[in-house]
């Protein structure tokens, strides 16, 4: 296992990992929140359908190759960071989002606690990664 593979970075730091997604199907989306998903309405004073885009905490991103990519935030960077979770040969990264115990997972497609707009990106391609700066 490579070490920078796992490391978390801004996205201009990891162009080439960006770079390794065009062409993949996302398999899945979601949001490991801070909060279970009922206490997130309520902290936050936000509807329900609002939780897996609203809530703190990452997302993690699986893709058809085996590939899973984690997107969080870095304030002081005042960016979004990624990291690999997983690679195609299921090398993992030391601390795996979904085998946290204090994380409470919110999929993409939840009838719930999730919306259309981000369910119609389950099954899509990548096609292109643009990086703003």
């Amino acid at each position: 296992m490579k070490p920078f593979l796992y490391t978390e970075d801004i996205p201009s730091n990891r162009s080439e990992v960006l770079d390794s997604l065009k062409g993949l199907a996302i398999l899945n989306l979601t949001r490991y929140s801070w909060e279970p998903p009922d206490m997130a309405v309520l902290e936050y004073g936000i509807e329900a359908k609002e939780v897996f885009s609203l809530t703190a905490g990452c997302l993690i991103m699986s893709f058809d190759s085996g590939l899973i990519i984690g997107y969080g935030s870095q304030p002081s960077k005042n960016s979004v960071t990624i990291w690999i979770e997983k690679n195609e040969a299921a090398e993992t990264s030391e601390e795996l989002a979904e085998e946290d115990n204090e994380l409470y997972p919110v999929d993409a497609t939840d009838a719930v606690y999730s919306n259309n707009f981000w369910a119609r990106f389950v099954g899509q391609r990548i096609s292109n990664i643009t990086i703003l700066k």
